[in-house]
């Protein structure tokens, strides 16, 4: 089991040592691509080298259609999301294949209604954040006396 998908590399090396072939094995993969930090926040926290591919490498093509993928599989189960703005150049990459990834799945010629859009879809709008412009959110914690109180408290007012 591959977890979150099976690499090139992997690939080669069970089909050269002959394991894919045998009878009582079987290659799988366990594609998952976004998990749930808060009700309303979602990370791709299996993508390690994805800030170096991205920015130093300059290679962010792998990692902008595992995460439209995902923007899609989210798109699937909760209906079309009507609004969504990208911040950053990697994250504007990942709109422009998420929306390239729906037009492939369109039907012109289909009854249906397009793609889930509703009246009232269950996300309203989704926002794509390249972690190259916002570098010190990561970093930033409760771990101060006043983060502290109010995380216990629920500090209201200043």
């Amino acid at each position: 089991m591959f977890l979150p998908r099976i690499n090139a590399l992997s690939k080669r090396i069970l089909t050269d040592e002959n394991v894919v072939n045998k009878k009582n094995v079987a290659v799988h993969t366990l594609d998952i691509n976004l998990i749930p930090l808060e009700d309303d926040v979602l990370t791709c926290l299996e993508m390690d080298s994805t800030m170096a591919d991205c920015h130093l490498n300059g290679v962010p093509s792998e990692h902008v259609t595992h995460v439209a993928q995902s923007m899609r599989k989210i798109q699937d189960i909760c209906g079309t999301i009507p609004r969504l703005q990208s911040f950053g150049p990697v994250g504007e990459m990942v709109l422009e294949r998420t929306m390239a990834l729906r037009l492939v799945e369109y039907d012109p010629y289909s009854k249906e209604e397009i793609d889930g859009q509703e009246d009232n879809p269950e996300i309203a709008a989704g926002i794509i954040l390249d972690r190259k412009i916002d570098l010190v959110t990561p970093l930033v914690t409760p771990l101060t006396y006043e983060g502290l109180l109010d995380d216990v408290l629920k500090i209201e007012a200043g």
